[in-house]
């Protein structure tokens, strides 16, 4: 059987249109939900562990930010008690143990200041980022998505 210059040409643009289709960036609607699924993962049992009992954890923010071009990022924020006499090392390890669970990376050393340390942690697909302010006396975790198409 031959295939003529033309079929050759016709073909290798429907396998182009295929492959380019199927190759799409990143949306909101997933990294949202894989925010969502870190922090419910996180804050329940870091809670369970650290947080004083009969303490909820306070959602502080939950809301999709505009960026402008057809983008838009979604940031949230809660934060709880820690028990007292908690050590801040047990309440980093804790925090770190549950977020790299979940498949993300410390982005650096803790940065440490007066009783606070700030830990940042990136996971690169869906594409989330979570800070953690640890203190002896309260937990914080701030999680956002980069801008992203919401389609």
């Amino acid at each position: 059987m031959r295939y003529s210059v033309r079929d050759v040409k016709s073909l290798s643009v429907v396998v182009l249109l295929l492959l380019t289709g199927c190759a799409r960036g990143p949306v909101l609607p997933e990294s949202v939900r894989q925010l969502h699924g870190d922090a419910r993962a996180v804050s329940e049992p870091a809670l369970a562990q650290l947080g004083v009992a009969g303490a909820r954890a306070q959602i502080l923010e939950d809301r999709v930010q505009d960026c402008g071009d057809g983008l838009s990022r979604q940031t949230y924020r809660m934060k709880f008690p820690v028990k007292p006499g908690t050590r801040l090392s047990r309440s980093v390890d804790v925090a770190v143990s549950l977020v790299r669970g979940r498949g993300y990376h410390l982005d650096g050393a803790p940065k440490k200041s007066h009783g606070l340390r700030r830990l940042t942690m990136t996971r690169e697909t869906p594409a989330v980022q979570v800070t953690m302010n640890v203190r002896r006396t309260s937990f914080e975790l701030a999680a956002s998505t980069p801008c992203l198409p919401l389609h």
